[in-house]
């Protein structure tokens, strides 16, 4: 072997060296096609007035590490509001403006500085400042991010009257505990709670849809190299409300002698109301009365008359 083939035999060696150093670091930083993260919220239904736990499951390819949620109402929106826990004011430091040392009077709250090893302090007047916070009701028992190191759930704060309510949950893996792969299969990532007005059969269209939002700033995920997965949601999720029952004053979606005492406790013992007031109005009368207690304990125990949907209710079938 003479030293042109040497020299060329070399180089080739130190080519391929390069070639798989570079092709290590491509897959490092890129997924392999199919890694998709699948959501799925299931669907379910609900009585007016009641309470109800949503679950989302999840089929993940890849370990999850941190995700952000954003999931809003659509079709008959205006009935359902996501379960609140509790609403409070946190409060956040803004910077106005800087400031050239610490012993610098500011006209507003404080002037603090950041010091860095390494850097020169930087110096800014701050000022208190409240945000609003509603924290939403989540459920996170035997899913796949009860080992989390966080998870919030929060809403939006103010009233909604023209555009649909929505929360965003985010998540937060602790060190070397993410979201494993869960080989096809759809498991649990968390429950959401949700509230549903009182209602009677006079509402149309009871289906209402759980969208999650797409773009970054809405809904993403990252592995455990922080690199984004992208997800699919297919099919939307659904919500179906049940009528009404008429002589279901107690609002258990029963008819039973619970709901003669209920009346009798609202009309004479100032107890609460019925969730649907519809229901309450046994014969149909337009108003609440002791006519109802009478026909629904002929209904109950001498066979009389199935009670009728409420005056304001829309005139179906009966049961």
């Amino acid at each position: 072997m003479n030293k042109n083939q040497i020299i060329r035999m070399m180089w080739f060696g130190f080519a391929f060296i390069l070639l798989g150093f570079g092709s290590c670091q491509v897959w490092a930083t890129q997924m392999p096609d199919g890694d998709t993260v699948q959501l799925h919220v299931v669907a379910t239904t609900v009585y007016p007035g009641h309470f109800k736990v949503v679950s989302v499951t999840m089929n993940t390819p890849v370990a999850i590490q941190w995700f952000r949620i954003h999931i809003t109402l659509g079709g008959w929106w205006e009935k359902l509001k996501f379960r609140t826990i509790r609403t409070y004011d946190d409060t956040l430091r803004v910077p106005l403006d800087t400031c050239p040392n610490p012993d610098t009077v500011c006209t507003v709250d404080t002037c603090e500085c950041d010091t860095f090893p390494g850097s020169p302090d930087t110096c800014a007047c701050l000022v208190l400042d409240s945000i609003p916070v509603r924290e939403c009701y989540i459920d996170t028992v035997g899913s796949l991010i009860s080992n989390f190191r966080s998870i919030t759930c929060h809403g939006s704060t103010e009233d909604i009257i023209y555009h649909p309510d929505y929360i965003t949950v985010v998540g937060r893996a602790r060190d070397h505990q993410p979201i494993p792969p869960t080989n096809g299969n759809f498991q649990l990532l968390f429950k959401f709670g949700v509230d549903l007005s009182c209602l009677c059969d006079a509402d149309t269209g009871r289906r209402i849809y759980f969208l999650i939002s797409t773009g970054p700033s809405f809904t993403n995920f990252s592995d455990t190299m922080g690199i984004a997965v992208p997800f699919t949601y297919d099919p939307i999720g659904e919500l179906f409300a049940w009528w009404s029952r008429p002589g279901d004053a107690n609002n258990d979606s029963a008819v039973d002698a619970a709901d003669i005492v209920h009346l009798v406790n609202y009309l004479y013992i100032h107890g609460p109301r019925p969730c649907v007031m519809e229901s309450g109005d046994v014969d149909s009368s337009g108003e609440i009365n002791a006519a109802d207690i009478v026909s629904l304990q002929n209904y109950l125990y001498l066979h009389g008359p199935h009670p009728k949907r409420g005056y304001g209710c829309a005139k179906k079938e009966e049961e």
